[in-house]
């Protein structure tokens, strides 16, 4: 008998359950049947499935397993194809404490029930995440932030065991905006090195120098302190609503540098000089 090639579709019910079968290309020689090639797509069942023309036969996958046979997608062991979303990005005056990041939209796309971790980044928006311990819930309480963090939630099906695959949401940004400032020692304004900035507790290494963020938060105020000489240099243009020099502290705004003031400027009586401004 001349070899013929067939593609068949056929929907087969086994077990109750509906089958999309896709068989490939066979042959039909001398009234012998043989599958040449096949494909599997599963909806809904938890099994393998080999045909021969004429009969179906079903090994089922131990639902603890997590075993995928070659040429079976088993949904089962999928995890959810959405991570949801959670909102919303903050910006912090220094000292006030973020709010809870709450759930926007639970994850989904699953056919076993979904658990989270939620986790955060001190590094970028992309990278350096890290699982925050106990926090496991849809929306996050308590998130944690000393200068800039991002955070964001992972979803995966219970019974796995890690995260390295998990389904995330989106990335939140919580951001803290330092408006208390006073000199650590002499250098340059714009070197974050000669500053310190007020947490709302204690004074700490500013991660920024002042006027190099611009925001809303009241009183934003820098001090130089006594012993300190700061330089403004050329190319550097600072814009602050309050500046204190302290007696014994100095500023020298350098040929081609500019500052503005544009609240307060408070200089402490002194014999020495407070504000050296440098021309052609």
């Amino acid at each position: 008998m001349k070899n013929l090639n067939y593609k068949i579709m056929t929907i087969i019910r086994v077990l109750g359950i509906s089958i999309n079968l896709l068989l490939g290309c066979f042959h039909v020689l001398n009234g012998q049947h043989s599958m040449h090639a096949a494909s599997f797509e599963g909806n809904g069942a938890n099994g393998s499935f080999f045909a021969s023309i004429g009969q179906v036969s079903v090994t089922p996958i131990s639902d603890n397993s997590g075993e995928v046979l070659p040429g079976v997608q088993n949904p089962y062991w999928f995890n959810p194809a959405a991570g949801g979303s959670v909102g919303a990005d903050q910006v912090l005056c220094a000292g006030t404490a973020p709010d809870g990041l709450t759930s926007l939209q639970s994850a989904s796309g699953a056919v076993r029930p979904i658990e989270y971790q939620w986790q955060r980044s001190v590094t970028s928006p992309s990278d350096g995440f890290a699982n925050l311990s106990g926090e496991t819930t849809l929306q996050l309480s308590n998130p944690q932030v000393s200068d800039q963090a991002w955070f964001r939630r992972l979803a995966r099906i219970s019974g796995k065991t890690d995260w390295v695959d998990a389904t995330p949401s989106n990335t939140v940004a919580l951001r803290t905006v330092w408006e208390k400032f006073r000199t650590s020692g002499s250098g340059s304004w714009v070197q974050n090195a000669t500053w310190e900035a007020f947490d709302g507790i204690s004074w700490i290494g500013s991660p920024v120098y002042p006027g190099e963020q611009q925001h809303n938060c009241p009183d934003p105020e820098a001090s130089i302190l006594a012993g300190h000489e700061i330089e403004v240099i050329q190319g550097t243009s600072i814009a602050l609503p309050v500046l204190r020099v302290a007696n014994g502290g100095k500023l020298i705004i350098r040929q081609g540098g500019l500052l503005q003031i544009a609240n307060e400027l408070r200089l402490q009586d002194s014999s020495a000089e407070s504000i050296r401004v440098e021309g052609p």
